[in-house]
């Protein structure tokens, strides 16, 4: 369990746990349970034993729909993973009783963050690393511990920025990155000073990468200065004011034969992240069935700068947690 950043979507069998001899219940006087971020067990958070099975509810998304979430009871379960089936025992998870939402045809999530009950945490490895798919019929491997190692093979290939810890508020599940600038058709933006910075007062703001997050979400000024900078390049005017912050931008009627400006994320240390088209305007339909390319991007509502998983598409992107602490990245050429 985990907050929804850094959480991917599954689509497994359903369990029953009455069937299971290695399930069991978390109660509500166990650590286990005091570690949710919001128990709902009675006297829980103030220190008290408690009573009955430790639940849970967790909200996804935008926060203001509260029809956007998940709650159930929380256990702890045998886990395997790999060919060699190497088994976790007693590995504390969420058995979903009722969710509504977007949660697409999955069913459920894994929580890759650095929460105390994220799976990452639980297994107690210090790498982990995924290749997000654009194609659908294809598979989007995690690899976790030694499985996720980049010093042989094709490792040259890999770019690394470091990992950075939030000034302020040091238990915060994210992976904190610094972005250094974005360029739009081989020119760099020119994004205020401090705009992807920690607030260092408050802690606000900073940059993440997010496996469980959809669009990339940009602060002012850096979201109107690089969208202008993406229109002005292709030839249009200035859009006129969203309606709303999520409103997409997007191109139809021959977009598919359009030569769009390329698009560059440039991360502390030297990293690059050469985009392609489809990492931030990929193809999309809408509901009356008319295809076209929308720019994966939104405006942010707060200070933070979340880097989604349209924009991680077919890289194979690993978190190094050991004393290294840091991110690297592998174009999905290489």
């Amino acid at each position: 369990m985990d907050t929804k950043l850094g959480a991917l979507a599954l689509m497994l069998p359903l369990l029953y746990p009455t069937s299971s001899s290695s399930a069991a219940f978390v109660a509500c006087g166990d650590r286990t349970c005091g570690e949710l971020p919001r128990p709902l067990c009675s006297n829980v958070a103030g220190g008290g034993s408690g009573s009955g099975n430790c639940s849970y509810h967790y909200a996804y998304g935008n926060a203001r729909d509260t029809h956007h979430y998940t709650e159930g009871i929380l256990m702890t379960e045998t886990f395997t993973f790999g060919d060699d089936a190497a088994a976790f025992p007693g590995i504390a998870f969420g058995c979903t009783l009722r969710s509504e939402g977007g949660f697409g045809t999955g069913s459920g999530l894994v929580g890759l963050g650095r929460g105390k009950l994220s799976l990452v945490t639980q297994l107690n490895v210090e790498a982990f690393g995924y290749r997000l798919s654009s194609d659908l019929s294809a598979p989007s491997p995690i690899s976790f511990g030694s499985l996720a190692d980049v010093t042989g093979g094709n490792g040259d290939s890999f770019m690394s920025t470091p990992l950075l810890t939030n000034p302020v508020v040091q238990d915060l599940p994210f992976y904190y990155v610094g972005l250094t600038g974005i360029s739009v058709g081989g020119k760099l933006v020119q994004i205020p000073s401090g705009t992807f910075s920690f607030d260092r007062s408050t802690g606000a703001g900073g940059v993440i990468f997010d496996s469980g997050t959809t669009l990339t979400m940009l602060p002012d000024p850096a979201y109107t200065l690089v969208r202008d900078e993406l229109l002005s390049q292709m030839g249009f005017q200035k859009p006129p004011p969203a309606a709303n912050d999520d409103d997409l931008i997007c191109f139809t009627g021959g977009s598919s034969t359009t030569t769009f400006p390329s698009m560059v994320l440039h991360f502390d240390g030297g990293a690059d992240m050469d985009l392609s088209t489809e990492n931030y305007l990929p193809q999309m339909q809408g509901q009356n069935g008319e295809t076209a390319r929308c720019w994966s991007v939104v405006k942010s509502s707060q200070a933070l700068t979340i880097i989604g998983n349209i924009m991680q598409m077919d890289f194979h992107v690993v978190f190094d947690l050991s004393g290294n602490a840091r991110m690297l990245f592998q174009p999905p050429t290489a």
